[in-house]
């Protein structure tokens, strides 16, 4: 019979080796299978559907829309869009597959201490995403290059069914927000965009950064101090301009 110190040091083995196998399945999917497996599980039990108020907020614009999927080996898909409802779509993404703890502690409950969300259908979730990304596109930003990974959790939520009607841009016009982190090179390029496809008096600009030289005549008042006050973590990104 087995004694309790060797039970234990079984139990301790079996948990090491589901962890190593997680560990290998993750790895897996981050070099190129992610795609495919949000495909696989896109009609998983929906988690969360949550839209941080900031994208509504006229001295922002920018925040936060979270989607995620309970899948039956206790783990959790998420897609966390970062949404520019003035200017640029989907700016930045989180795509990813995790442990539910880690889930609720590492990403849900991070993301509200940051800031306040709104509870939404899946259908008005996939409508507010697929809308900011549609006014981007107009006016020369695709979305962020993962989009097409995070894009695959819809799976059947139909946005259609939803009636809400989202309209973007500030006081009518497209307003590029630039971060406090973003160079002044990725700005400049982004305004160069906006005035080819939009004309020199049909934008705004508000730079989020105070030692910033810009100089455009678009540009309007902004405190970034409203960029620290927990709304929405912006930092520098890339791929929507690759």
């Amino acid at each position: 019979m087995a004694t309790k110190d060797q039970r234990r040091q079984k139990k301790l083995e079996r948990k090491k080796s589901k962890r190593k196998a997680v560990h290998k399945e993750l790895s897996r999917l981050k070099q190129g299978g992610l795609a495919s497996e949000f495909a696989r599980i896109a009609n998983a039990p929906i988690l969360d559907c949550l839209v941080a108020d900031s994208i509504w907020e006229d001295r922002i614009g920018i925040g936060t829309v979270l989607l995620s999927r309970e899948l039956r080996d206790g783990q959790v898909a998420f897609a966390n869009f970062l949404v520019d409802a003035y200017c640029l779509g989907v700016k930045d993404i989180h795509v990813e597959i995790r442990s539910k703890p880690s889930y609720r502690d590492d990403i849900r409950s991070q993301l509200l201490t940051r800031g306040s969300f709104q509870e939404v259908s899946p259908s008005h979730l996939r409508k507010l995403v697929e809308s900011a990304i549609e006014y981007a596109q107009d006016l020369g930003f695709p979305p962020h290059k993962d989009y097409r990974i995070g894009k695959e959790l819809f799976g059947n939520i139909d946005g259609s069914t939803c009636d809400t009607e989202f309209v973007f841009g500030r006081d009518g016009k497209p307003c590029y927000v630039s971060g406090p982190y973003e160079s002044l090179d990725h700005s400049q390029q982004i305004v160069s965009m906006l005035t080819d496809r939009c004309g020199p008096d049909n934008f705004n600009v508000m730079i989020g950064n105070p030692t910033m030289q810009f100089d455009s005549d678009n540009l309007i008042d902004f405190d970034s101090d409203d960029m620290d006050a927990g709304d929405v973590e912006v930092e520098e990104v890339s791929g929507y301009l690759e």
